[in-house]
């Protein structure tokens, strides 16, 4: 097990020092799930241990086995406690709040921790500062599960909690009675054990889950529990029953175990999956893609289609290739405009869609046995790596850049290459994509960002790390549904500068002309304030071996 200690500061400035707990990484590997843990209301250092308990090291027992089975744990002692400067106030649950929400923050920023895969818990009134501060948790770190022990908190709270949690509960715990009369659960599940505190074990899903109940006479408990021995340490094969000490030792630490993989996704331990086997963009770009982007998407596209058309100055009529199509927005536009505009996309859902959408909009749609006329919508299914068409057009739109999608360089100029074949000599292409320095100066300062929206479709987290080496940015997104189901999805993309974009267009007979901020950013460009980038290049004359 590796240790790192640490110091972090709570939202009033106070010092509090923290501790995360590592697996083995010859065993383990990679970055590993984490569980952030907060105390009940006495003063307790990092441990568990107070002035009534000194040697109770409960804390300290649930890290240790969390760690064994593949789990960092990060732990830390309250304001006034331990190592941990300020005063303790059992009843300022404001600051201790404050304390928990700065503990997960700083917790989740270790490179060695998967901050996909967060799980807290609490113990007593440690469930009522998670419940709390869940929220503004959940705007910047993607939680995975709650583990809430002798729980307090008051069941009317449970109604806004969308994250699946395990509840840990005395037999005599009003919460227990007040949970199930609530019906936030159903389908009660006897439970044995040998004590009443930390003792009755129940998995709680709103509206949908079961709980675990020690509904059994006492003397059939005590009965069972003589069999606690040769049960201990993994859950039964024969029965929903299973035993362990009220105390948080081992056998507690087993019987959360497969509730708490259950939501890691990644089995603990389990080799890293080969990312490289199917490219991202391969399965990407489907129908909840989509629907995700449609609702803000939509509503921008007219502007943009009128500042496309600005920069290009087209003749009515024109003959407009939309390279990377998606669903269609931009060139069934231009399409109800009068052009006649050629879709290429390599996801058949998206195209799929393109056609429905133009079919409501009475706008013909053909295949690539012949060429567009204006106001008609060709659909091509192909790679822009590979796609051809008979005749170049007279201009070529690209929103949302595919360079950068592909491992290789060279597919990037293959995409290139293609593009200077699609537009005919003195033809325009019009370019929109990223602006690596504003995304390296975006996330020089922490490395990463997060955002949090709440979507029609469900609640969307999405972080962007920047990977120097490689000039690609990692992003990683988690949609979780109204049903609480989940789909994640990662892309990892490389970036070019202004400049590397002119030099490589130029190589291709693409000469820029003009550069602009994205369509909604105000003009003029500026190299590290905006956001996105469009291009405007004329495809020019160029001798083999010109633009090398």
């Amino acid at each position: 097990m590796k240790i790192q200690q640490t110091h972090f500061e709570s939202e009033d400035q106070t010092e509090l020092a923290g501790e995360w707990n590592f697996p083995d990484p010859v065993i383990h590997g990679g970055r590993r799930p984490l569980v952030v843990l907060a105390h009940n209301r006495a003063g307790r250092d990092r441990n568990g241990n107070g002035p009534a308990t000194p040697h109770y090291d409960g804390f300290l027992t649930l890290a240790h086995g969390l760690t064994a089975a593949g789990y960092a744990v990060f732990r830390y002692d309250k304001r006034g406690c331990g190592k941990s400067h300020g005063k303790f106030a059992p009843d300022d649950e404001k600051a201790l709040a404050e304390d928990y929400l700065a503990a997960v923050f700083h917790a989740v920023a270790h490179p060695d921790v998967d901050d996909w895969r967060v799980f807290l818990l609490g113990q007593s009134q440690g469930t009522r500062l998670i419940v709390d501060k869940l929220h503004d948790i959940q705007k910047g770190v993607l939680v995975q599960g709650l583990m809430l022990l002798s729980n307090v908190v008051e069941p009317s709270l449970f109604h806004s909690v969308t994250t699946p949690f395990l509840i840990v509960c005395g037999k005599e715990d009003h919460a227990f009675r007040e949970i199930s009369e609530a019906r936030l659960v159903h389908e009660p599940v006897s439970i044995g054990l040998e004590h009443g505190l930390d003792s009755c074990l129940g998995l709680v899903l709103p509206g949908l889950g079961h709980l675990l109940a020690p509904e059994k006479p006492s003397g059939e408990i005590a009965q069972l529990g003589q069999h606690r021995d040769a049960r201990a340490g993994s859950p039964p094969d024969d029965g929903p029953i299973q035993f362990f000490d009220a105390q948080m030792d081992t056998a507690v630490v087993e019987a959360v175990l497969p509730w708490l993989r259950s939501r890691s996704e990644v089995e603990p331990g389990a080799p890293d999956t080969d990312a490289s086997a199917t490219p991202w963009w391969r399965s990407y770009f489907d129908e909840e893609y989509m629907q995700l982007h449609r609702h803000w998407e939509e509503s921008r596209t007219r502007a943009e289609v009128d500042l496309m058309l600005r920069e290009l100055e087209l003749p009515a009529g024109a003959h407009v290739v939309d390279l990377g199509s998606g669903y269609g927005r931009h060139a069934i536009e231009l399409a109800a405009r009068g052009f006649a505009v050629t879709a290429v996309d390599i996801s058949e859902p998206l195209l799929a869609q393109t056609i429905r959408t133009a079919g409501e909009k009475s706008i013909v749609v053909i295949g690539t046995d012949s060429e567009p006329q204006p106001g008609q919508l060709q659909i091509i299914h192909a790679d822009a790596r590979t796609v051809r068409m008979p005749r170049a057009a007279d201009a070529l739109i690209h929103i949302h850049s595919v360079l950068g999608y592909f491992d290789e360089l060279s597919d990037d100029e293959r995409v290139l290459a293609q593009i200077a074949r699609l537009v005919k000599l003195g033809g325009k292409a019009f370019f929109e994509t990223d602006n690596r320095d504003w995304l390296v100066r975006e996330l020089q300062g922490r490395g990463y960002s997060r955002d949090y929206e709440e979507t029609p479709y469900g609640t969307l987290l999405r972080e962007v790390r920047w990977d120097w080496l490689r000039g690609t940015s990692i992003e990683r997104r988690k949609l979780t549904r109204p049903d609480l189901t989940s789909r994640r999805s990662e892309l990892r993309m490389r970036h070019y500068t202004l400049s590397q974009w002119r030099e490589m267009l130029s190589r291709h007979s693409l000469d820029v002309t003009r550069v602009l901020p994205g369509a909604r950013e105000g003009e003029p460009f500026s190299g590290t304030q905006s956001r996105r980038m469009c291009l405007v290049a004329r495809r020019v004359f160029q001798l083999p071996g010109e633009g090398d």
